[in-house]
Formats: C-alpha cells, structure tokens, sequence
C-alpha cells in the first residue's frame, strides 16, 4: 500500500486538525448565538484562521475554507450566501497571517511594543474586510433590509474583531512554545491570579453578584489583569483575556447578570466593546512590560560587561606598570657590568685595554638590543604586522644551529644538554631566524629555571606530516594550576617557585611565532619542583630534496664584520657623544668622517662636502631627519647613500623613511658591523 512522503504526512495532519478545530469553534458561535439575532456575538473560527496560516502557513487555507464551509451549508442551505461567508472567513485569515508575516514580522512570543501593535492592526482590519463581504452579499441575496445593513455590518465586525482580539493572541504564543517551566511559588502565584480571574468574570458575567458593596467586579478584575500582565508576561496576560471573553460570552447568553441578554440585550454592544477595549490595553501593556525587562536585563548585561571590561583594562594597567618595571630591571642588569667596565677602562686607560672587559660590554649591550628585539617582535604580532620569510629547512641542521646559539649560555650554568635527532632527512617550511628564535627561547627558558648542574634534553620525532620537538628539563617545574596561562604576558611568574629574570614575554612570543608556522605549543609539568616538558607542533615540508646550501645560512640578529670601501661620510645626530663616538669607529675602519648636530647644518655641509653617505638621525632638534632626507634628495646633490639611524624600528618607520628617500634603515643601538654593512 503506498505512503505519503513524511512532509505530506505532516500536512495532512495539520489539514484535518485545523478543519476540525474550524468546526468545533464555528459551532460553539452558533451556541452563542444570542435568540432573535441575525449577527454571532463571538466567532472564535476568526481566531483559529489567523494564528494557524500565521504559524503553519499559508497553504493550510483549504482547511479554513471546508471547515467553515461544511458548517454552514449544513445549517442553512444556502449555497451562494454559506459561499460568501466562508470566502470572507478565508480571505480575512489569509490577509491577517500575510499581514503579521510580511509587514510586521510578528514575533510570536510578543515580547515588542511592535509586535502586539502590529497584532491588534492583524486582527482587527482583516475583519473589516469580512465584515463588508458577508453584509454586503446578505443585502444582495435579500437576507436583510438596506436600514439594517449598517448594524448586521457592525456587528459581524465587532463579533469577529473582538474575538480575534480575545483569542488569536492565546494561540499564537501558546501553540508557538507550548513547554515552560515553573517554580513552586510562581506556580502558587498563577493558581491565585488566573483562578482569581477566573471567579471575578463568573460573578460579573453569570450571576447578579457582580460588586462587592458600591465597588464593581470590573475593577477587581482590571487589577488582576494589571497582576497577570507584570508577573506573567504576554504569556500570562493572553491566558487572561481568553478565560474573561470566554466566561463573558458564556455568561451573556447563559448567565443572570445585569449585563445578561436576557434582562438587558442593549448591553450586547457595549459588553463587546469592553472586551475589545481590554484585549487592546492589555496587550499593549503586558508588551510594554516585557520590553521594558528586557531591557533592564540588556543594560544590567551590558553594565555587567562594561565592569568586566573596566577591570580588564585595570589588569592590563597594571600588568604595563609590572612590565614597565620588569623593563626597567631587566635594562639596568646588563647596563650595570657595562658601566663597570667602562669605568675600569678608564681607571686602566694608560694601559693596555683588557678585552675581557670589552667582551663584557658587547655581551651586555646585546642582550639589551635581544630584549628589544622581543618587544618589537610582540608588538608587530599583535599588529598583525609580523611576516615570516619561509624557506625550506633541513631540521638537523636547524636544531643543530639553534643549539649553538645557546650552548655558551647552558655552559655557564653547568647544564648537561642531551640531543636526539631522527635519522631520516625531515624538512619544515619555515622562517629560519624565527625557527631558531623558538627553539632558542625554549632552551634559555629551560636553562634558566633549572638549577645549575641540570639536565636538559632536546627529542625531535616525526608524528604523521608534523615533527614534534620537545624541551625536557629536569628544573624547578610549573605549579599544576598555572600551566593553562604559562604562555600568557608574564604568565610564567608565581608559576613557579622563584623568578630567575627577563620580561616574561619569551614563551607568549614562542607560542605566537609556532602559530604562524601553522603549529602549535604545549606545556606540561608535574608540579612544583619536577621539571617541565615543552613541545612544538610544527607542520613537515612535502619537499623531499636537500635545500640550497644558501637556504642553511641563518641570519644572525647581529651582522658578521664586514669592511666597506673608505667613504667620506656625514654623521648627523643631536646625540653629540654617539655622533662623536660613532665617527670615531668609522674613522678607525678608514672613512673620512665629518659630524653635525642639526639638520639644517646637516643640509649645509652637504652641500659643501659632498659625501659619498650621511647616516642621519630621524629626531633632530630643528626638523624630522625625514625632512632633511627629502630636502638633500631636492637639492640633486649627487649619488648619496641616505642612511637612518634611529631608535624607531617598526615597520612602519621604515616605510617612511623609504618614502623621505633613505637607502637604508637602521635601529639603535648599531654596531660597527650594521653600519659597515649598509654602506
């Protein structure tokens, strides 16, 4: 036997519930048909036709159209009449459902001011339109006479507004989530609301009980409406008004009140005209309410984020002023031994210079410019301004380089270094100086926290298409509760016991230089006092040829001593000991060397000498080197190497000193061998 497909399934189903569902609210109108009357006081099909095209779709109209259809024919008989009225029945749920779904894109939850204005205007204008179809045909068919085509109009109009009103918003929000949850003492609190609702309409609608002394039920129930509408929500507040227009309809026909059609059928009107006054303000209100938690709730989350945002930049405060001072630390540390020896230099001038002492200083002044060097690269990460210049790296080799660079260091503390290299040929794709930065920052961060006398090992593997390269010491450990912030800005201090110096930045820029490798980074110790393990991820090369031999030189972060052709060159700097000293060096390696201290002087003596190079401060008292730089680049004073020297050495810095006309940039401090390398 053949299956409709589940989509059909679906929509069957919903066919004949909501034909059903049509039916049954089309005979309880009938019910309420009050005796004598040609108009229906409550048309609860309205409702269904709205909020099952608004929810399910359009294309369940059919469903609308035989409901309502097959209870009238079966009624009346009368074919173009029961036509008429269930083409206006149809038409007004379709242009309802349009309406909220296209222009007012209603939010079934009715949690927007918007959202019950739009539904109100939904429920209310498309009844118009059916009102005028169904009086309209009755005059045509002779049904009614011409003076009382106005009031069968009014009263179709005002049956299903007021009902549309009363249930349309119920079946929207309820059918569109029908599952919550409730607390004990909310559930206590709806019990006394709608239960209080519940009993205030019977009494004013049913029984001739409607107040209580000189005061009105009506009152009682507009403030248990005003209850249900705070503490309930659009939810709460559509419940509400369903249960008093249906215990009102009930008790009109049905009832023995003062407001009952059978002591008083001019109060029909007016009873209506009071539910639909209520539907209105009570929508809007409980909307209003809604909107109004909402954002209360929206500013106490943004006020939530901005106090977490003030003691975010509070943190980082403080972190800049714990960097600054571990700056300042860190810069007097190699300064001190250099101000040591400069001193013994000159208490010992009138001898021969002790090279020991001039090693010290070189050493000194390079681990300053290292330090430098980390802050730049850190910053130039953070920028999004750092490239990498790939090459294809034979791993052996690399490894074996990064560890030269740092074995003088692991020997001073006594370190015994163990190194396991794969025996097969594994290549990376990587940036060489930037490679052996990370593997150099690994082996001086294990060499600095493990006692001297340690052991440290270096194991490189191949896992699949990534090497894995771990650094294992046997050192004073990571606590288990700091390892997830190890490569965070200063994340390594009070993770372990004691602090041995530098910045604090060394593995948070390790881990971002493993990054963009495509890599990754892991730390792991267990605990205090039992060592650390770390290890990179890096992604192999899918080259299978030993690189050019050119590939394998790393560049130093210092130049190798280089000679250059004597020049006559031009020194400009408003530092007048480092422009002296500076010319001094250059005069030493055979260069006529000339010194200014300003830029316009710096203009004029280029003119007058000539020189084959001018090595031009940026920061000059007068004007911007960038200014002089353009200015000799005007005045068509021959081939002359433009040489900044600065301390500024971003990238950007660079970039415009390019643009000013400069050959060549570089950053202080300088070395006899950075600028011999640029002239």
């Amino acid at each position: 036997m053949p299956t409709l497909p589940p989509g059909s399934r679906s929509y069957f189903a919903r066919f004949i519930f909501i034909a059903a569902a049509s039916v049954a609210a089309a005979e309880i109108g009938f019910w309420l048909l009050p005796a004598g009357s040609s108009a229906i006081l409550v048309w609860p099909p309205s409702a269904i036709g709205l909020a099952a095209l608004f929810l399910y779709g359009y294309d369940l109209w059919p469903a609308i159209t035989v409901g309502i259809f097959g209870v009238f024919f079966l009624r009346n008989g009368n074919l173009p009449l029961d036509i008429s009225i269930t083409v206006a029945d149809t038409i007004e749920a379709l242009v309802g459902a349009y309406f909220l779904r296209q222009y007012v894109e209603l939010n079934p939850m009715l949690s927007r001011l918007r959202d019950s204005m739009g539904l109100l205007v939904g429920c209310i204008a498309p009844t118009f339109l059916a009102a005028v179809m169904i009086s309209g045909t009755s005059y045509l068919l002779g049904r009614i006479a011409l003076i009382d085509l106005e009031t069968m109009f009014v009263a179709i109009w005002i049956g299903h507004a007021v009902s549309s009103l009363s249930f349309s918003p119920f079946l929207i929000r309820w059918l569109y989530r029908p599952l919550f949850t409730k607390t004990k003492d909310e559930l206590i609190e709806g019990g006394l609301i709608f239960g209080g609702i519940a009993a205030a309409a019977y009494f004013t609608f049913w029984t001739s009980h409607g107040a209580v002394g000189p005061v009105s039920l009506i009152y009682i129930l507009l403030i248990l409406l005003i209850w249900a509408s705070m503490r309930t929500g659009p939810r709460g507040t559509t419940l509400g008004l369903t249960l008093v227009s249906s215990i009102a309809a009930g008790g009109i026909i049905f009832g023995h009140s003062s407001l009952s059609m059978t002591h008083n059928p001019q109060f029909d009107l007016t009873v209506q005209v009071l539910l639909g006054a209520l539907d209105i303000l009570f929508l809007l209100f409980a909307s209003t309410v809604e909107e109004r938690k909402e954002a209360v709730i929206g500013l106490e989350t943004n006020v939530g984020q901005l106090e977490q945002a003030i003691a975010k930049i509070r943190s980082e405060d403080l972190a800049k002023t714990n960097f600054l001072a571990i700056l300042a630390h860190e810069l007097r540390n190699p300064l001190a031994p250099i101000v040591t020896s400069i001193e013994l230099m000159k208490i010992d001038a009138h001898n021969k210079v002790d090279l020991a002492l001039i090693d010290t200083i070189e050493s000194h002044t390079h681990t300053i410019s290292l330090l430098l060097d980390d802050l730049l690269d850190v910053s130039r990460i953070t920028q999004n301004k750092f490239e990498l210049r790939r090459e294809q790296l034979l791993l052996s080799v690399a490894v074996q380089r990064s560890i030269e660079s740092v074995k003088p260091f692991l020997q001073t503390r006594g370190h015994v270094l163990g190194v396991h290299l794969p025996k097969d040929e594994l290549y990376l794709d990587a940036d060489p100086v930037r490679f052996e930065q990370i593997l150099v920052n690994l082996l001086n961060n294990a060499g600095k926290y493990t006692d001297p006398g340690g052991r440290i090992t270096v194991e490189c593997i191949s896992e699949g298409r990534q090497v894995v390269i771990r650094v294992i010491d046997n050192g004073i450990g990571i606590a288990p509760e700091k390892l997830p912030g190890v490569f965070e800005p200063f994340g390594q201090r009070g993770a372990v016991l004691r602090a041995p110096g530098g910045l604090g930045i060394g593995l948070s820029l390790t881990k971002q230089l493993a990054e963009l490798h495509g890599g990754v980074i892991e730390a792991y110790s267990r605990g205090l006092g039992h060592g650390s393990t770390f290890t990179v991820r890096l992604p192999l090369s899918t080259a299978t040829a030993a690189p050019a031999a050119s590939s394998l030189n790393f560049v130093n972060r210092f130049r190798v001593r280089a000679t250059a052709t004597p020049k006559t060159i031009l020194v400009v700097d408003d530092n007048v000991p480092a422009a002296k000293g500076l010319a001094e060096l250059l005069k030493k390696s055979g260069h006529t060397v000339h010194t200014v201290f300003s830029g316009k002087k710096a203009i004029e003596e280029v003119l007058r000498l000539k020189p084959e190079a001018v090595l031009l401060d940026i920061g000059l008292p007068d004007m911007s080197g960038y200014d002089v730089a353009a200015a000799i680049r005007k005045m068509g004073a021959g081939p002359i190497r433009l040489i900044a020297l600065t301390g500024y050495g971003q990238d950007e810095d660079k970039s415009k000193s390019a643009e000013a006309g400069f050959d060549a940039h570089l950053t202080k401090p300088v070395s006899l061998a950075d600028v011999e390398a640029v002239l």
